[in-house]
């Protein structure tokens, strides 16, 4: 019975599963969310995109340091938050939720909107709301609820993919993360 269970982990190891696959059966959980992931979302309407890269730490922690670009389609402003906090996941419901602080924001900006604000004086007052408006943000929590909708692993190359779903009042947002 033991080479039986011994044979069928080999095997199962050997065809792109790991143990931690076998144990979870397939469902999400805590554990395979924890780790380092990196995230984007679109924001249409604002026209900004952000790339975060997230760690979830086993201990309900996280890091998450995000950057925020515009205009989606040819980044212009970009501008580096630095957030930590908390996180917690349901597994029943696949309900994630994100408690953060914003520590720091800063500019980041391309070459071409340094540029353009030392040459045309109509950016720099836009450019200084965008960042006020970032920098609200520091010292301040923030609540975040997502729901998973999907968590999968491409047995080629091991790499997950987690998708998310954050709805508001108005609007759904769909943020793709991968490991």
């Amino acid at each position: 019975m033991k080479k039986l269970v011994l044979l069928g982990l080999t095997a199962s190891l050997l065809g792109g599963c790991t143990l931690v696959d076998i144990v979870d059966d397939g469902k999400i959980t805590h554990r395979k969310l924890t780790g380092e992931w990196q995230c984007t979302a679109s924001y249409p309407e604002h026209n900004t995109k952000t790339v975060s890269r997230l760690k979830l730490i086993s201990d309900g922690s996280l890091v998450n340091n995000s950057s925020i670009i515009e205009p989606i389609d040819k980044p212009f402003f970009v501008y580096d938050l630095s957030s930590t906090g908390t996180w917690k996941f349901d597994e029943q419901t696949h309900k994630l939720t994100y408690t953060l602080t914003t520590n720091s924001v800063q500019r980041n900006h391309t070459e071409d909107a340094l540029d353009a604000m030392e040459k045309d004086s109509r950016y720099k007052p836009y450019e200084e709301n965008l960042f006020k408006k970032y920098s609200k943000r520091i010292n301040k929590q923030n609540t975040i609820n997502f729901t998973i909708t999907s968590l999968t692993r491409d047995p080629k190359n091991g790499q997950y993919t987690l998708v998310l779903e954050q709805k508001t009042a108005q609007k759904s947002y769909t943020s793709s993360c991968v490991r």
